[in-house]
């Protein structure tokens, strides 16, 4: 019933409200089990398109003032699912403890529950307009991200970790350190040879599900290259992306790499490189 529920709600305040109310409850009432910890990670996937919609409203002089009714229960919202994560990752923490030897579910719980935290911590960000709570939120996101780095550094959330970070530091302006964080998620490919090296066709064997990371994260170093300048390193960081990562244009950010590719060419005023990626989206996706 939750997942019928989703989505004909997501338009009103008081239906989206009711949803969430309804999720966070079935979570409170069957801690521990499977159904919860599905309800748990939709809940804040829930939380995320909360967030984004009212930032997409904040941004438009026609919704602005909706958007800033909403707010106050957006932050609330995260508010309370910090402190239920919170919660939940000291009790996993202190099982980890008391375990002689590791329990592979306690892990995986354990590493899940880190990373929505972090996500939580960022996702809250997006909607505080005091810029000292913003930025502790930010500096929260990474704390928790380092330690998921420092326990679970093979793992494929710990590289989409990397793209958070690279997005906390890059509103904290540290540029230059988001790149860094942004590459960190790209040399997840080298983990899918022996030498990390590209194969003799300069292509690196990833999984969809690595494509789909390495694609985000390709996306936004091209994002915040052209912030920078560096319109030049944006189109290659495109071009590499395709040239070295199998079935490229089928990622979860393929396109959208080519979107950005032609914003930058046309940019520069490359009539004749806009239309070879047009060309090659239709083709993608007529």
């Amino acid at each position: 019933p939750i997942h019928r529920t989703f989505r004909p709600t997501l338009s009103g305040r008081m239906g989206l409200e009711q949803v969430v109310k309804d999720m966070e409850n079935f979570v409170a009432l069957h801690p521990g089990t499977v159904a919860a910890d599905e309800v748990s990670d939709c809940l804040l996937n829930l939380y995320r398109a909360f967030g984004e919609r009212v930032a997409a409203m904040l941004s438009k002089p026609e919704t602005a003032a909706d958007a800033k009714k909403l707010r106050g229960s957006g932050e609330k919202m995260f508010e309370r699912a910090i402190e239920s994560l919170k919660s939940e990752r000291e009790t996993l923490e202190t099982k980890r403890d008391e375990l002689d030897e590791p329990d592979l579910e306690v892990e995986r719980r354990a590493m899940l529950v880190a990373y929505n935290l972090a996500r939580a911590y960022y996702f809250h960000a997006q909607l505080l307009e005091d810029e000292f709570l913003r930025s502790t939120r930010l500096k929260n996101c990474l704390e928790v991200l380092s330690d998921i780095q420092l326990n679970w550094s093979l793992q494929l959330l710990n590289f989409e970790g990397y793209i958070y970070e690279g997005l906390c530091l890059k509103e904290l302006k540290k540029l230059d350190d988001a790149l860094v964080a942004f590459d960190y998620a790209i040399d997840l490919r080298k983990s899918y040879t022996e030498d990390g090296l590209p194969d003799a066709r300069g292509v690196y064997p990833v999984e969809p599900q690595a494509a789909d990371i390495i694609s985000w994260a390709v996306q936004q170093k091209m994002i915040l290259l052209g912030e920078k300048g560096d319109d030049a390193g944006a189109i290659a960081a495109g071009k590499d992306f395709f040239a070295t990562i199998p079935d490229a244009g089928n990622a979860m950010k393929g396109l959208a790499i080519l979107d950005q590719q032609a914003a930058t060419l046309k940019k520069l005023g490359d009539a004749k490189g806009v239309e070879a990626i047009a060309q090659r989206m239709i083709e993608l996706d007529p």
